[in-house]
């Protein structure tokens, strides 16, 4: 691997990150927001979750409504990771003939890592399963794992098992040798300055 950083890149792709990460986070949020609209709830997306009531106190819910509502945003992300990748695949011939990819080559990229978000929630998971011997945490796996009467880590290590796979096929066999030290760093500047930037920062002013 080539350890040179082309310093133009590692903006570029810092920035991108960032950005997606505010992407990624918000679209996951709708996909929560339009199951829960369409059970007739009132939804309303925050910076970093969806909240949702119901219309009057005689509505009626189906307990499943709670399960197709916090399945949403697992499987929006899941629908941008899984068209990244089939585009890349689709494109795999122009991704391998060159030294240097192209913005839409990057942007294609970015969607697929959304998938990253599964490995992100079970690794900050890990040290309440370290202590307590249990995953306790509020993401969307875990509910949903409960909701089935799985093993509480099952879905969580399923999906974050995926997200690290596509990372390791994304970083060895996708970006290019000249780019791979330089997105890998970019990958842990941009990830953590956005998660920092919007959920702990801008985000809770611009969508409170």
């Amino acid at each position: 691997m080539d350890l040179k950083i082309d310093l133009k890149l590692l903006i570029f792709l810092i920035l991108g990150f960032i950005l997606a990460t505010v992407i990624g986070t918000v679209s996951h949020e709708y996909g929560h927001y339009l199951p829960a609209e369409a059970y007739g709830l009132e939804a309303k997306v925050h910076y970093g979750y969806t909240t949702w009531s119901k219309p009057s106190d005689n509505f009626l819910l189906k307990n499943s409504a709670y399960f197709w509502i916090t399945l949403g945003g697992p499987l929006q992300t899941m629908l941008v990771g899984i068209i990244g990748m089939i585009l890349i695949c689709k494109n795999r011939i122009s991704f391998r003939n060159v030294a240097l990819l192209s913005v839409k080559q990057w942007i294609i990229i970015f969607a697929t890592l959304f998938l990253l978000r599964f490995s992100f929630n079970f690794l900050s998971s890990i040290p309440s399963w370290i202590v307590r011997g249990k995953l306790i945490g509020r993401s969307d796996e875990i509910k949903i794992a409960r909701y089935l009467e799985w093993p509480t880590w099952s879905v969580s290590l399923f999906f974050a098992s995926i997200g690290f796979i596509i990372l390791v096929w994304i970083v060895f066999y996708v970006v290019p040798i000249k780019q791979r030290f330089t997105f890998i760093l970019a990958g842990l500047i941009g990830g953590i300055s956005g998660f920092v930037l919007w959920l702990d920062l801008f985000g809770k002013i611009i969508m409170p």
